[in-house]
């Protein structure tokens, strides 16, 4: 996979203006997994910083779950406020 970027753009090492972010896989038990950015031109390897990309992912997952408890709760509040607003107006028909 190429990245649209320059890697000199991101590397301090490469000043090629034509080398591209290529972006280093290794295959462990049938499964791609990524591990840095390897430079096109200047065969330089950068590797990821695993321990940041975890955190990321683990937060990232959270929001989303943050997010679906929120909708769950507001789902609930709405059908809650459609029961009481029935009830109301069961009530109010019922005295005329």
């Amino acid at each position: 996979m190429v990245y649209r970027r320059e890697h000199w753009q991101i590397s301090d090492n490469c000043n090629g203006m034509d080398c591209k972010i290529l972006t280093a896989y290794v295959r462990i038990e049938g499964t791609w997994i990524r591990i840095g950015h390897y430079g096109s031109e200047c065969k330089k390897f950068e590797p990821l910083d695993l321990q940041q990309e975890e955190k990321e992912r683990l937060d990232k997952e959270r929001m989303m779950q943050l997010v679906a408890d929120f909708r769950q709760v507001k789902q609930e509040n709405r059908a809650r406020l459609n029961t009481i607003k029935n009830e109301l107006n069961v009530s109010n028909s019922f005295f005329k």
